[in-house]
This record gives structure tokens, sequence and C-alpha cells, in this order.
């Protein structure tokens, strides 16, 4: 992202409208066909919302070593109730995968 961000800036592409234009031309693999998905069940309609999507996508989640061991060792108990379990395993997802 950066370094589209740079050759738009070195080639005087300042124009969002041409920013979004251009983006997928730099994009190969796992990430076109994301783009690919995305744009035509999601339209984008400004640079800044294309790099949020982007970035949520493809940032690094960085995770300690403790963390991630713990996370490999999680099991549902045989007296646990699935839904309960289930409601805890996406709400301590979307705490390790915010920002």
């Amino acid at each position: 992202m950066q370094l589209f961000e740079r050759t738009c800036w070195a080639n005087g592409e300042q124009i969002e409208e041409d920013q979004l234009k251009l983006f997928p031309y730099m994009l190969k693999g796992d990430m076109f066909d994301w783009y690919s998905r995305y744009e035509s069940n999601f339209p984008v309609n400004t640079w800044e919302e294309l790099k949020m999507e982007f970035r949520r996508r493809y940032q690094k989640i960085k995770i300690d070593e403790r963390v991630y061991q713990k996370m490999c060792a999680i099991r549902m108990g045989r007296e646990e109730d699935v839904k309960v379990f289930y409601e805890w395993l996406t709400k301590l997802n979307s705490v390790l995968a915010s920002p």
C-alpha cells in the first residue's frame, strides 16, 4: 500500500479517482482475487475506504507465543453448551482481531 501511494505521488497521480482505477493493476495472486471479490460485492467509493479494507484484510496480526499456545489448546468441555462455547470463541476472536 505504501509503495503504491509513493509511486502515485512520484508520478503525479494525486486524484483519488485515478488511484482507485490504478490500484487493481498492482495486485497479483490472492490479493487480486480478494480485490475482485470485494469490489464486486462492495463497490469502493473512496481511496480511504479501500485502504482501510485492504489493510484490515492483509495486516499481520501479532500474537505472542504464549497466547498462540493457549489458543491452540482451547477445547470445549464435555458439559459445555455448544452455543455458549461458540459465542465465547466469537467474542475472543473479535478481541484478538481488533487493531
